[in-house]
């Protein structure tokens, strides 16, 4: 055989198409359960990246997660019930999801099911206090009655007809009292079950009665709001000793900001106005500030690249490559924390500060300092909820930004005092 001629080795196929992995479009996304429940993280989840017209968010919203009630609570007595979760909302890299239905496990009811013994079924429709629509069934088994000698425990009809009556009016009492989250709370210790096995004694002794199934019939009309005061901010409440540590904070005086490709005139205000942020908390916080204006705004979650500057600089490229992302009107924010001692440090670059030291250890980044200069407050330990930023560390007359009220802290903020120049612009150009 003459030398370069192996005819073992083969010359690949000219002409084809290069097989690209299909993962290499995809990102993934967490799945986060409402504060009702012990543990937030439920899982990840895959999406087609967003491309052209088709935003990966409105791909994710809708979809319905399944997960074990014992993985939830961290209790594995609750392993045979299943908890289904809906995704309403996505920010930055997180969904958002609301309760929609609860089951038990085929094993659990296939050996709750014996012979000798009565299963009795109800179901009822009834309507929370937030305006969801859910139907319940629950299930109960009779049990013997003390120093019982007979082998079986069948229930007459007459007995059966009264306890399902009873069923049905726990369910609708103990439902139709409270909102969708409150109910949650009640389902997962089986307070309803309890119940109608209490109040069934005198007419057939019960067993095993559960709510098996919450079905989720109707919701009512989208409410950020609502979602977000499931997946809100801890109540818990972390007293310290003030500290006379001093802040300057930096305003961007110039909210709006236009480019080439917005399609925002000078002349006349967006009717939508979309929010390049992730943060639950802020988009909350600006949804507030602006309920007074006819804008309407929309969540954006873009991983806008940062450069390296002055607050100005930073927003300003943020601002022009958003608006090159989303082909619209946008509102882009950044902050900056400016310390007299520091130089006017650490400035744009304060969350990585915050995120190597924490909230509870920020106040002592000025300590061995006498400059204490200061324009609008303190800094001091951190007082209230630290689920939000530098907020539990920003005294303001005595209250931290945290302690305070939401509305309160709105219109002392430093965001609060740029989106109301925002507020006033939109108002004269209505």
């Amino acid at each position: 055989m003459a030398v370069g001629k192996n005819k073992r080795l083969s010359k690949g196929k000219k002409g084809l198409k290069k097989r690209t992995d299909p993962f290499a479009k995809k990102d993934w996304f967490s799945v986060k359960a409402p504060s009702t429940f012990a543990v937030r993280d439920v899982g990840k989840t895959l999406v087609n990246r967003t491309t052209g017209l088709k935003n990966a968010n409105d791909s994710l919203k809708g979809r319905i997660f399944e997960a074990s009630l014992a993985d939830l609570q961290k209790d594995e007595d609750h392993s045979f019930r299943k908890i289904k979760l809906r995704v309403d909302e996505v920010q930055g890299k997180n969904c958002l999801t609301n309760f929609h239905g609860l089951d038990i496990t085929s094993d659990k009811l296939r050996s709750l099911v014996r012979k000798w013994q009565s299963l009795i079924e109800a179901n009822v429709v009834v309507k929370t206090t937030d305006d969801y629509l859910l139907r319940l069934f629950c299930i109960a088994f009779t049990q013997r009655r003390p120093n019982q000698i007979k082998k079986a425990t069948y229930a007459r009809a007459s007995q059966i007809r009264a306890i399902r009556k009873k069923m049905k009016d726990i369910m609708q009492k103990e439902a139709q009292s409270c909102t969708l989250s409150q109910l949650v709370t009640k389902l997962i210790p089986e307070v309803i079950g309890r119940e109608i096995q209490k109040s069934t004694q005198g007419i057939y002794p019960l067993q095993h009665v559960h709510v098996r199934k919450v079905k989720l019939l109707k919701a009512p009309k989208f409410d950020l709001g609502n979602l977000l005061s499931l997946h809100g901010e801890s109540d818990t409440n972390e007293a310290g000793q003030k500290v006379e540590r001093e802040f300057k904070e930096t305003v961007l005086e110039e909210v709006p900001c236009l480019s080439k490709n917005s399609s925002l005139a000078a002349s006349m205000a967006p009717k939508t106005l979309n929010f390049i942020t992730g943060n639950a908390n802020k988009l909350a916080e600006v949804q507030a500030i602006l309920t007074s204006t006819p804008v309407q705004l929309k969540s954006q979650a873009l991983d806008v690249v940062e450069i390296q500057g002055t607050i100005e600089e930073i927003s300003r490229d943020k601002a022009r490559r958003a608006v090159d992302e989303v082909k619209g009107p946008v509102l882009v924010e950044d902050t900056c924390l400016c310390f007299d001692a520091f130089d006017e440090l650490p400035g744009p670059y304060v969350k990585w500060f915050l995120k190597a030291l924490g909230v509870q250890q920020f106040h002592k980044l000025l300590a061995g300092f006498e400059d204490k200069s200061a324009q609008a407050g303190k800094i001091v330990e951190a007082r209230g909820p630290t689920s939000f930023g530098w907020d539990a560390c920003f005294e303001y007359e005595g209250q931290t930004y945290a302690e305070m009220p939401k509305a309160e802290k709105n219109q002392i903020s430093h965001r609060g005092k740029a989106l109301a120049k925002l507020v006033e612009w939109l108002s004269k150009e209505a």
